[in-house]
């Protein structure tokens, strides 16, 4: 068996010997070659090719929310009725507990030389009405002053053409229209006896907490409604009341950190 094995392990030495014979040497490539090293290569290899950030700590205001423009505002600019013919030298008033009726007559007839009717419910009115001016006024402003007192009584005038009829004013409706405004910067409210309705949205605080400062501090005086959706109150009432419950509501309207210094990093 020793003796069959021996030609096959010699021709497969053979095949191996040739297949080494043929086969090529593989050439390996000489090393690179590297520039020569310049003077400062390394630090501007280093050196941030972008735009460079500032070397120095900046301290800057703490941003904060602008205020809004001009308060947007409903009622009040009117049109305005009134009778012809008021005109004439300016005219003062001094009448002391006179009834309704006679005060219409005496303002309205003599005074201004107006056509008026009264309305039957009008006529038998007995509150007693008592006016002083200052000073004298123009008939125009006189008109106005008459219709803004009787309207306190709830007797309204209408201008009819020439005449001016003067009856009780509808249950529930107010002679004249509220002012209504809105915003952050409560405008010059002119000097009337319109109620003024305010909006005035709130920053720091919610408007349960104001609503309830402000019932503790006017009670009656202003009326306050919530609006939590916008975290605003909407305040009532005559115009002096309104704009110090206004004033009152930015005292408490500040930031908890209001006051104390920040800087940023």
């Amino acid at each position: 068996m020793m003796f069959r094995l021996m030609p096959c392990i010699a021709a497969a030495l053979l095949v191996l010997l040739a297949s080494c014979a043929t086969s090529q040497p593989v050439q390996v490539p000489g090393p690179l070659t590297l520039p020569p090293a310049r003077p400062g290569a390394m630090e501007d290899a280093l050196r941030p090719t972008g735009p460079t950030g500032p070397d120095s700590l900046r301290q800057r205001p703490t941003p904060t929310r602008p205020e809004s423009g001009n308060p947007t505002s409903a009622g009040v600019f009117l049109r305005e009725d009134l009778p012809p013919g008021l005109s004439g030298t300016p005219v003062s008033v001094n009448v002391t507990n006179l009834p309704i009726p006679t005060f219409v007559n005496e303002v309205l007839g003599d005074m201004l030389d107006l056509t008026f009717q009264l309305d039957p419910a009008v006529e038998k009115l007995t509150e007693l009405v008592t006016l002083r001016t200052s000073r004298p006024q123009a008939p125009v402003e006189l008109f106005r002053i008459a219709r803004q007192v009787l309207g306190d009584y709830g007797v309204e005038m209408l201008v009819n053409g020439r005449v001016v009829r003067l009856r009780m004013a509808p249950g529930g409706v107010r002679t004249d229209p509220p002012i209504i405004y809105s915003g952050r910067a409560l405008p010059d409210v002119p000097v009337s006896h319109r109620p003024v309705f305010y909006l005035m949205e709130l920053q720091a605080i919610r408007s349960n907490e104001a609503n309830r400062w402000l019932k503790a501090i006017y009670g009656e005086e202003i009326k306050s409604e919530e609006s939590q959706e916008r975290n605003a109150l909407l305040l009532s009432g005559r115009p002096e009341k309104v704009r110090q419950a206004v004033e009152a509501i930015r005292v408490f309207d500040r930031p908890y950190m209001r006051g104390r210094a920040s800087i940023r990093l």
